[in-house]
């Protein structure tokens, strides 16, 4: 029964706190409402003024303008001026219309139209209607002092007007007429008030104010009622606690319980800031102990976003933060989501509470889902240029054989003096020719032949190369690991691959430096994926593909090449290996250098990954999977490759390509071959009918109109099982290679060839027994 009056009395002060916060929240909105009203006819006045000036300044900047006498519109007795009034040819009379005759005239008509009241004036006004009521007199002279503008809210005639004033200042203009009142450019000789009346904007604020009365009061009694319930509950536990006694313990050992096992951290710190009471979803937020953390003042927390948030609840806000935090006890790092509560009594803040979400592995999430969305545009856009790219080198592998067979052709045959200009062409070809293989491995269209490599060996064979390219300013230091593994990898694109990224050093260093080459066996593990260089979307991309092509976690072979050189920003770092990407000047860089690179190192397995910063240089680390040592594979004497061998059998040529066919029967038949031609699948197929037993070989192209090179295979060797077909075509991906060799054709020769290429290719074929 003593409870009793404590709880009618809590509930008295609960429902007139209740009726002050709505009665605070409605007075406050009352009060905006008001402000908006004004605001909104400060700003109507002020774009009536704007107006005003600007029609005055373009009256003025054509020295007044004309217009036709009228009743309203007399000539202005107050112009002193010879050209007051004109006669038009049509004999009619215009009279001048000065700038403030012209702002009169606009000013009577958005009165009538608008009920906005604009009104010229003057201290010292020429015309006697420009003279200033006693508010405008008020005005002017305050203007005078230095304000840029006067306005208050007055009452004309029974009605409210915002009243707005701003000086007219003179410009050269207005010294045609009021030079004679000793005004000069810049002086202030009067100013223009507009009155707006407030009646509609304080109409629109008293449907605001009756809509928010209306709904507070709703929430009033709401809240009456909801205070009512809770009175009536609070009394049925004050009659039952004796029976509730154990139910209470037990409910304070739940919130206990959820406290320190919600997955939210929750803090708790009074009104001083210390913090007297934590759970452990904090402490493991935080990496720090409950000792630790009790007692801490907040406010030690280093300035910062999140200390503002925790200052702002010491005032009695409600704050949130979203951010990493570094914590001051635990000095772990995370990606925290809080909100800061204050709980507040008499208008003081008594207790603070603040929840505490960890979300770094949601937000590790979205950054691995933008980083999915990369790769997909990425490879997208690669796969697009790298179709692009094999599509160019195809029909370029055409052009090329035509040129370097012809210019073969007449080698053979020409005089001592063009035939160092026949090589010249020649050699320009194979420049072209390894133009060509640039786009193919980029667009991972050609063939590579992985043999078990020592790649010191392979550095070795370069510098002597490097040697004749690089500039005595530059110092070459090499580092080689004398007990460096094996790896799997074609020579000839490892050679492309240091050369072009030697090639770019030396670029960046046209004063001299130090290039430095380093091989070392290493360990790749998940300690180098999650390096701070693998927060850039391009290394996690190229890492995650050369792990799915051979990279695998355990040892590897690490080819380091660095230069002293300008280096480069990250910007320019993140498109490097883009096609077509250069820092060189125009006629100096194709833009494929690295992005061959990339495509070659990824098709051996690895990955490569750039260090730069701007006037520190440039590293380049290519990682390649490690193998175990086997027995190398003997590469063919470079003698025996360039000799063309003869024969006498009879071939089937057929391209659709007249220049080809033309090129290719001369080189075969000085070879010594009997040579028939087709320009299409259909008429080989013929051809082929009628003299079978006469053919040896059939040497066809795969990409002509009508039936098609392989539709023309699969009909050959339907007919004759036996018949031995070579393919030879400009465009090799190792898919084709494949389809090639599943049709079953016996071989292919890849455009543009030399005699060399094709007749052993040939012979291969031909010499082979069945």
């Amino acid at each position: 029964m003593i409870q009793k009056p404590i709880t009618i009395r809590t509930h008295s002060i609960a429902a007139v706190v209740w009726f002050l916060f709505l009665s605070l929240s409605l007075f406050l909105n009352i009060q905006n409402e008001k402000s908006d009203a004004a605001e909104s006819a400060r700003i109507m006045a002020h774009t009536a003024f704007e107006k005003d000036v600007l029609y005055r300044r373009w009256n003025a900047k054509h020295g007044g303008v004309y217009a036709r006498v009228t009743e309203l519109t007399q000539p202005n007795p107050y112009l002193n001026t010879l050209e007051r009034e004109i006669i038009t040819p049509s004999n009619k009379t215009l009279t001048k219309i000065n700038p403030a005759f012209m702002t009169r005239q606009v000013h009577e008509l958005g009165k009538d139209t608008l009920g906005v009241v604009g009104h010229i004036t003057s201290l010292n006004p020429i015309r006697p209607e420009n003279a200033p009521v006693p508010w405008e007199a008020e005005a002017l002279k305050l203007l005078e002092t230095g304000i840029p503008e006067f306005t208050s809210i007055e009452n004309v005639q029974g009605e409210k007007y915002f009243r707005f004033l701003r000086p007219l200042l003179t410009e050269q203009g207005c010294l045609s007429c009021h030079a004679v009142q000793g005004y000069k450019v810049g002086d202030i000789r009067g100013g223009i008030s507009i009155s707006v009346p407030m009646k509609p904007f304080n109409d629109m604020a008293k449907k605001h104010i009756t809509l928010l009365s209306v709904i507070h009061g709703i929430l009033f009694f709401l809240g009456l009622a909801a205070l009512r319930f809770a009175a009536f509950h609070i009394r049925m536990q004050i009659e039952v606690r004796e029976k509730t006694e154990t139910q209470l313990q037990t409910s304070e050992e739940r919130h206990r319980l959820f406290f320190e096992n919600t997955p939210i951290g929750m803090v708790h710190y009074n009104s001083d800031g210390i913090i007297t009471e934590v759970n452990e979803a904090i402490l493991k937020t935080f990496g720090s102990s409950r000792e630790k953390v009790l007692g801490f003042d907040i406010r030690d927390v280093p300035s910062g976003d999140f200390a503002e948030t925790i200052l702002k609840s010491l005032k009695g806000q409600f704050a949130h933060f979203e951010g990493e935090y570094t914590s001051v006890t635990g000095k772990k790092t995370s990606y925290i989501k809080a909100s800061i509560i204050p709980i507040l009594k008499n208008g003081k803040m008594i207790l603070g509470v603040g929840l505490v979400e960890d979300i770094t592995e949601h937000r590790l999430a979205q950054e691995e889902l933008r980083l999915k969305e990369y790769q997909l545009q990425r490879s997208q856009k690669m796969e697009t240029v790298g179709i692009l790219a094999g599509g160019v080198a195809h029909e370029f592998n055409n052009l090329l054989y035509i040129i370097s067979g012809n210019t073969q052709l007449l080698l053979d045959d020409a005089t001592p003096g063009s035939k160092e200009m026949l090589q010249a062409i020649f050699q320009s070809t194979q420049r072209g020719a390894d133009l060509v293989k640039q786009l193919m491995a980029f667009s991972r269209k050609t063939e590579i032949l992985l043999n078990t490599t020592f790649l010191n060996d392979e550095i070795q064979k370069i510098m002597r190369m490097l040697d004749r390219v690089l500039p005595r300013m530059i110092d070459t230091k090499l580092d080689l690991d004398e007990n460096l593994f094996s790896i799997k990898a074609d020579g000839g694109q490892i050679e492309q691959v240091v050369m072009n990224v030697c090639i770019n050093a030396r670029d960046a260093m046209p004063d001299g430096g130090t290039l430095t080459i380093k091989t070392e066996n290493g360990f790749f593990d998940e300690a180098l994926y999650n390096s701070p260089s693998s927060h850039s979307p391009d290394f996690k991309i190229g890492l995650d593909s050369a792990m799915s092509t051979g990279l695998k976690t355990g040892r590897c072979v690490i080819l380091t090449i660095s230069d002293t050189g300008t280096g480069m920003d990250s910007k320019t770092q993140e498109h490097i290996f883009d096609p077509f990407f250069t820092t060189k000047e125009i006629g100096k860089g194709t833009g494929l250098g690295l992005s061959v690179i990339y495509g070659i190192i990824q098709s051996h397995g690895g990955y490569i990954a750039c260090e730069s910063q701007p006037d520190e240089g440039t590293t380049f680390k290519i990682y390649f999977p490690f193998v175990a040592e086997e027995q190398l594979v003997p590469t063919l004497d470079s003698d025996a490759a360039n000799r063309a061998s003869k024969g006498t059998e009879t071939i089937l040529l057929v391209d659709d390509e007249k220049d080809v066919i033309n090129i290719t029967r001369a080189m075969l038949s000085k070879l010594g071959y009997d040579v028939i031609t087709a320009d299409s699948g259909e008429s080989a197929f013929g051809i082929y009918l009628e003299k079978y037993l006469q053919i040896d070989l059939v040497v066809i192209d795969l990409g002509m109109p009508g039936m098609g090179g392989r539709k023309c295979i699969e009909k050959l060797l339907y007919f004759n099982s036996k018949a031995k077909i070579l393919v030879a075509t400009g465009y090799l991906e190792e898919s084709l290679i494949k389809d090639i060799k599943n049709l079953g054709a016996k071989g292919y020769v890849a455009k543009p060839f030399t005699a060399a290429n094709a007749s052993r290719a040939i012979r291969e074929i031909l010499d082979k027994d069945e």
